[in-house]
């Protein structure tokens, strides 16, 4: 990761992908550097079109697949890179390559030829175009980062960062994690999927995560199952749940990863979401699925 300064700031291209900056008639350096500093750094903005994931609008979740592309082809092409929530994904473990060059050509990396780019030696060496219109969450991708995260030195990268890596293998606690929000209804039969792990599972303590926890269907589980609620950042959120014996996960891509990085529980289980708004990532990991 490269240091940005006054004198190497690419104002143009600053402002040219971030399109709200003309809005606001941000049209000088000086005044594209002060944005910068007061803003774009900590809504971690784009600079560069090429050989970046800050473009993406993507969450949490989901820029982990998008940045473990990054990650690949910057390995293969030795690509100079930056990506979003760097120090997040740092702090959980993973490793993320910056290289040392930039290229003449680039090419857009699409959910078509990713796996291709990654994998074959058909295309040289280039910069890379990451956007929007692209989430990477295909069910061959996952298999790929299973076994790269099977690695002893990658796997012991997630574990030896987890500030909770003491509970791993010593305890039978229960881990839920409810996405409601914009896509409440989109899991099918939400609360009987809850009700029926629940009230067939054996745990010693059970812990409850949501982005609605006032939900009445998030108290009604608090109170009548005596859930303590985890209220952590998003890192450690998925270090604590990686932990517990049991895994009760929604929909999405940050429950997803919840599960990915539990290495060492026994049993984890998934719903039935009737409109996915991911891709199939959930059926190749050996979990259980709740219909």
């Amino acid at each position: 990761m490269y240091t940005v300064n006054y004198e190497n700031f690419d104002w143009k291209t600053y402002i040219d992908i971030n399109p709200d900056l003309k809005e606001t008639n941000i049209c000088k350096k000086e005044a594209a550097w002060k944005h910068w500093i007061d803003y774009g750094s900590l809504e971690e903005r784009a600079l560069s079109l090429y050989n970046n994931t800050n473009v993406h609008n993507g969450r949490f979740g989901n820029l982990f697949f998008v940045n473990m592309v990054l990650h690949f082809i910057s390995l293969k092409y030795n690509l100079k890179s930056t990506y979003k929530y760097f120090d997040k994904f740092q702090k959980l473990g993973v490793y993320l390559y910056s290289g040392k060059y930039e290229y003449v050509h680039s090419i857009t990396v699409t959910d078509d030829n990713f796996l291709h780019i990654i994998q074959t030696s058909k295309y040289s060496k280039t910069n890379i175009i990451i956007n929007n219109d692209n989430w990477f969450q295909k069910p061959e991708f996952v298999t790929f980062l299973k076994s790269y995260f099977s690695i002893p030195h990658n796997k012991l990268n997630i574990i030896n960062n987890n500030i909770f890596n003491c509970r791993y293998n010593s305890n039978n606690d229960l881990f839920m994690h409810i996405r409601l929000g914009d896509v409440k209804y989109q899991t099918h039969c939400i609360e009987e999927y809850y009700e029926k792990v629940l009230s067939n599972t054996e745990f010693d303590t059970g812990y409850i995560s949501s982005d609605s926890i006032e939900d009445p269907l998030c108290q009604k589980l608090i109170h009548k199952y005596k859930l303590t609620v985890i209220d952590k950042s998003e890192v450690e959120t998925i270090m604590f749940a990686s932990t517990c014996n049991i895994i009760v996960l929604s929909g999405g891509t940050f429950s997803w990863l919840i599960g990915f990085f539990a290495f060492f529980s026994k049993q984890i289980y998934y719903p039935d979401v009737q409109t996915p708004w991911y891709g199939d990532i959930f059926k190749l990991l050996g979990w259980t699925f709740v219909p």
